[in-house]
């Protein structure tokens, strides 16, 4: 499963907004955006705080 997909149904799983799971991974809602967007990917600052909040990463 890609990043985009996978975090977008995360997100939606949990019943979060864009911002409030920004907020919770540190960063913006609109780098949020482009990672469901598929438009980047999570650097690796960014994988380890979605590894904290979600307690795993997409295949």
């Amino acid at each position: 499963m890609d990043y985009s997909k996978w975090l977008k149904e995360n997100r939606k799983r949990m019943n979060w907004s864009r911002e409030t799971l920004a907020d919770l991974l540190g960063v913006s809602k609109f780098t949020l955006r482009n990672w469901e967007d598929g438009m980047t990917r999570p650097n690796q600052y960014g994988q380890t705080r979605l590894k904290m909040v979600f307690g795993e990463l997409p295949e």
